[in-house]
């Protein structure tokens, strides 16, 4: 998972040196017990090692928020909010985005929602 281009079943499945049918993946993804903590906690050391990924002074933390709108709302984790853009509220999701931008100009998304990220060694 963490080094597959595409972060999906068909990705995953073509790193694989001896692939398997891909409905293996799928269920062991799906059905099998596994840690989205631990496994982020992975990558985000992973890139700690290469000089142009790494944690810097220099480096940013690029954020962005995108609205998702939604006619009924009875979704689940739907809420009211103002659409800056139309000037009006909507039912949508409101999806936060971040990425870490290293300087050398490499980026990638830092996974929120409980999981911590250390900067430049804090």
């Amino acid at each position: 998972m963490i080094i597959a281009e595409h972060k999906n079943v068909v990705g995953i499945n073509r790193e694989f040196v001896h692939t398997t049918d891909r409905s293996c993946l799928n269920r062991w993804i799906t059905e099998v017990d596994w840690d989205p903590k631990k496994l982020n906690d992975r990558r985000l050391l992973e890139l700690q090692k290469d000089s142009r990924t790494r944690y810097s002074p220099r480096g940013v933390i690029a954020m962005d928020n995108t609205l998702v709108d939604h006619e009924g709302k009875m979704i689940e984790d739907v809420g009211y909010f103002w659409d800056h853009a139309d000037k009006r509220h909507v039912i949508a999701h409101d999806y936060i985005i971040s990425n870490y931008v290293a300087s050398s100009g490499y980026h990638y998304p830092i996974v929120r929602g409980g999981v911590k990220f250390p900067l430049c060694g804090g």
